[in-house]
């Protein structure tokens, strides 16, 4: 016969096992939760240690590969993302708990993606984009780029080869990362029409972009906004400025290659999971001081160009500048980068 509980008993009663031990049915606690503050700094989220090592207590598995289920990166629902998630704006920068927009917000308030950039993991996503997991670097002239003697893009040349190697999408960025990259991982693949502005240099100075008879559609009231164009520009910006990789995975598709210019110069085409990790590795090293789209125009209805001004420091704390010209293209229900210019403020010799 049962025994009625008592009056401010506690009603998770422990039950004895077979060995006599008493079993406690666990309480929901914070580790419950994909992420957890940590430390004295509140603006760092940091994973749920029982959530990545299977052998502590309390572990949640997930599938028999001990990955989490609840990745919180798909949504099939979201069809603008092209089967990607588009996280809501809860907890992301500039914006508040309710996902309202306060631009008064601090950037660091949720780092976890951040914290993602700079690991040596990989990540999967479903619509087929492959962020590789960290490769050791053994060559010094590599190794002075690398933190932790460690990147993601296999193929960096330590030496100019003219015939089998490429400057890298970053390399007029003086000191950041590796300038060269194997040719035989590129495309030759000119686009059939070239979206990007091309800059003007007077000597070795930077000066503006080509008079171009495209709309100016940040300026321009009289186009309805197209909010999908919108939150494309948002996620390169904040991409480059919080050093977030993951916002550029909502804005490349792997069945588009990524067509690579210099100074309006057209050099080669990567594969957009090359692209992505050659970013990654950028993102690591750099200093970012400001990266500020100030710019978008409407060449055609699927066809768009933002330009964007990049200060950051350099390896010997100098102040310098790159301009970026970013062409956004929708062939699949999204819009999705296609090309790139990066040209600098000052050639250097």
């Amino acid at each position: 016969m049962l025994e009625p509980e008592r009056p401010g008993s506690d009603p998770r009663r422990t039950t004895p096992d077979r060995n006599g031990r008493q079993d406690r049915t666990p309480d929901r606690t914070e580790g419950d939760r994909r992420f957890n503050r940590v430390g004295n700094n509140a603006g760092v989220l940091e994973p749920d240690p029982q959530r990545r090592d299977p052998g502590r207590p309390g572990f949640n598995p997930g599938d028999r590969t001990g990955r989490d289920r609840n990745t919180d990166r798909i949504d099939s629902t979201d069809r603008s993302t092209g089967g990607l998630r588009r996280d809501d704006n809860r907890g992301n920068p500039g914006f508040d708990r309710q996902g309202r927009d306060d631009s008064s917000l601090s950037p660091n308030r949720n780092r976890a993606r951040d914290i993602f950039t700079r690991s040596n993991e990989g990540r999967r996503y479903e619509n087929g984009l492959t962020l590789r997991n960290g490769v050791r670097v053994y060559h010094n002239n590599l190794r002075a780029y690398f933190r932790n003697d460690y990147c993601y893009y296999p193929y960096y040349s330590p030496t100019y080869d003219y015939g089998y190697v490429h400057y890298s999408p970053y390399s007029v960025y003086y000191g950041v990362c590796p300038p060269y990259i194997y040719r035989r991982h590129t495309y030759y693949r000119p686009p059939t029409v070239i979206y990007i502005e091309i800059p003007i240099y007077s000597g070795n100075y930077w000066r503006g972009y080509r008079n171009t008879y495209y709309d100016d559609y940040y300026l321009d009231r009289d186009y309805a906004r197209d909010r999908q164009v919108d939150q494309a520009v948002r996620e390169i910006e904040e991409a480059f400025r919080y050093s977030d990789i993951e916002r550029l995975v909502y804005v490349t598709d792997p069945r588009t290659r990524i067509a690579i210019f210099r100074k309006g110069r057209y050099d080669y085409s990567l594969d957009a999971n090359d692209y992505l990790d050659i970013t990654r590795d950028f993102m690591r090293s750099i200093d970012t001081l400001e990266f500020d789209i100030y710019r978008v125009r409407r060449v055609s209805s699927s066809v768009y160009v933002a330009s964007a001004k990049h200060v950051y420091r350099d390896s010997g704390s100098r102040r310098r500048t790159v301009y970026l010209s970013i062409a956004l293209e929708r062939p699949y229900g999204r819009w999705i980068i296609s090309q790139v210019d990066t040209s600098p403020e000052y050639i250097q010799d």
